[in-house]
């Protein structure tokens, strides 16, 4: 996971995601050559101190768990692509949790419900190879740390790791978070969203959740 945090090291927080540009971190980069506003017209990004334009487009908002990641990336760079957005989304067929289920790991069984302190690594081995491959085309890469539909409806009610009826580690009344929530996520109503001290200060959800992002 060391290119996991190499890479976040040096992220910027824009609306609720990151901008990761590559390589920054092994050359000690000073602000100018992060990915930030251009400085001549925030309209505009620069990266490397010079003004960039960011475009991209790929088959899937959470490239990071698709199997064909590397044959999206070229088809991407080669059309003049430089930028990607990912989601840390697992809702799709073939998609894996960051989280291993109870006495077993989740591929290897049914059922069962995930245990919140133990990593499913094959998520986050994923993950770092997105970032290499990333790195590799000088593909700037926005992260979005919680994917919201994976939050509402049936993925959050029947398949996600932190809702309360789905893990070991807490339940609904320890945690303050709804074991449904079956609106639209354009309505809000999912108090996993509230859990820092400004708001509902859910400690217990609140402390997985800070170890996710970590």
């Amino acid at each position: 996971m060391m290119a996991i945090k190499r890479a976040i090291l040096f992220g910027v927080l824009v609306v609720g995601g990151m901008f990761l540009s590559c390589g920054e971190a092994e050359q000690a980069a000073s602000g100018d050559e992060r990915i930030r506003p251009y400085a001549e017209n925030p309209f505009y990004w620069q990266h490397k101190g010079v003004p960039v334009l960011l475009l991209g487009g790929t088959n899937d908002d959470n490239l990071f768990q698709n199997p064909n990641l590397i044959e999206e990336l070229d088809r991407m760079k080669a059309a003049g692509g430089n930028y990607v957005r990912n989601t840390m989304s697992s809702r799709d067929e073939g998609n894996v949790w960051a989280f291993e289920k109870e006495g077993a790991r989740e591929e290897a069984k049914e059922g069962g419900r995930y245990d919140l302190d133990r990593w499913n690594e094959e998520y986050w081995r994923r993950f770092e190879t997105f970032l290499v491959e990333t790195c590799k085309r000088d593909i700037i890469v926005q992260i979005e740390i919680w994917a919201t539909f994976d939050y509402y409806r049936v993925h959050w009610n029947e398949k996600n790791p932190f809702n309360p009826k789905n893990n070991v580690n807490y339940t609904a009344e320890e945690s303050g978070l709804p074991p449904e929530v079956n609106t639209h996520p354009t309505r809000m109503e999912n108090d996993f969203f509230r859990s820092v001290p400004e708001a509902m200060n859910l400690e217990t959800a609140l402390k997985y959740q800070r170890r996710f992002v970590e």
